[in-house]
């Protein structure tokens, strides 16, 4: 996952990316999650108010 702040740098990066011969076999963008932006301000994952990770992982 790569971070693009514009159309115009999407179209840039795109650009280059066939300048230099790369084919580009899929690209999608969506827009950041509430955990995303949380972390990119603060620098820290949300917590729960239990004080749990938002992501929990399973034990196999």
């Amino acid at each position: 996952s790569v971070p693009i702040v514009s159309d115009e740098q999407l179209t840039a990066v795109v650009g280059l990316l066939g300048e230099r011969g790369f084919a580009i076999a899929d690209i999608a963008t969506h827009l950041p999650s509430l955990d995303e932006v949380f972390l990119a301000i603060t620098g820290q994952k949300a917590t729960h108010l239990d004080g749990s990770d938002t992501h929990e992982e399973v034990a196999a």
